[in-house]
C-alpha cells in the first residue's frame, strides 16, 4: 500500500500578521509575513510598535468567569 504524504502548513503566524495589520491600520502602520524567515517586519512609527502589540493581544485576553 502506497503511504499518502502529509504536508503540515503552520499558518499561524500569516493570520496573526492580518490581525495585527487590522490594528496597526489605525495608526498608519504595517506589518509584512515574511515567509522564508518566518517572521514579521513592522513598517511605521516604531513608537507605536508596541502599543499596537498589546492593543492587538487584548483582543485574545482571556474574559473572567
Amino acid at each position: 500500500m502506497n503511504e499518502i504524504p502529509i504536508i503540515r502548513k503552520n499558518a499561524n503566524l500569516e493570520i496573526f500578521t492580518k490581525i495585527i495589520n487590522s490594528v496597526a491600520a489605525h495608526y498608519e502602520c504595517h506589518v509584512d509575513y515574511i515567509a522564508e524567515e518566518n517572521r514579521l517586519a513592522f513598517h511605521g512609527d516604531q513608537d507605536c510598535c508596541k502599543h499596537i502589540t498589546e492593543e492587538t493581544l487584548a483582543l485574545f485576553s482571556k474574559g473572567k468567569g
